[in-house]
């Protein structure tokens, strides 16, 4: 598209050669397709918008983090998403961000909820440094997930999947304050129309990516410490 420059006006000279004001409007144009080119190669980078912190890779190792994360509004049709979803190849690894218990998992596709949700654990894990015990919550699974009760940190809880209503291989990952499937209020693991500023959003979830990288900074904080 051919650039305009307001108030300017090119003249030839009369050997043919571009005016000065002809070569300024091109050097500005040539700046804008340069800015535009950075842009979008910026904007196609799987890290430049979607880079995720150090805790969401010690949950799918190699992953980054999907268009949705905690508090996107709107997200199906006009709702708030909570928790993250985090994006990686089909069969990747899913790990326990925290030693816990599976407290709810649905591991058959006769599952009343498979259709929704797809292959799903919930984990109950001990209290942190704000004294609240925590539930995990991973939606979308490959498969059943483990067959076990306690998981520890960076046991593989299950591989990451597109079952339920999903479109594509990603896992749907919360940290919340119950351990019900769905939101008790909602009825629905989305909120009805814009819920960032409510009262049950607030206090029964948190972000995914700076719980997960605060309790891995608190794991690490003590193996900084000066040996006495």
């Amino acid at each position: 598209m051919k650039a305009r420059v307001s108030g300017h006006r090119d003249v030839a000279p009369r050997n043919g050669a571009p005016g000065r004001s002809a070569i300024a409007a091109r050097i500005a144009l040539g700046v804008v397709t340069a800015i535009a080119l950075v842009a979008g190669v910026a904007a196609m980078s799987p890290g430049a918008a979607t880079a995720p912190s150090a805790g969401i890779l010690a949950v799918v190792p190699g992953s980054h983090l999907g268009e949705y994360r905690h508090g996107t509004y709107p997200s199906s049709g006009k709702r708030t998403h909570v928790g993250v979803d985090v994006v990686a190849p089909c069969g990747a690894p899913v790990l326990a961000p925290a030693a816990g218990t599976i407290v709810d998992r649905i591991a058959s596709r006769t599952d009343p909820d498979f259709q929704s949700l797809g292959y799903m654990a919930i984990v109950e894990h001990p209290a942190t440094s704000n004294g609240r015990v925590f539930y995990s919550l991973y939606l979308h699974l490959q498969a059943p997930p483990a067959p076990v009760e306690h998981v520890e940190r960076g046991e593989q809880l299950g591989r990451v999947g597109a079952t339920g209503r999903a479109t594509g291989c990603h896992v749907h990952v919360e940290i919340r304050y119950f351990r019900d499937r769905v939101s008790p209020l909602w009825k629905n693991i989305y909120g009805p129309g814009d819920q960032r500023a409510s009262r049950h959003f607030r206090e029964n979830w948190e972000d995914p990516v700076t719980f997960i990288a605060r309790l891995e900074r608190e794991r690490k904080a003590p193996e900084s410490q000066p040996q006495g």
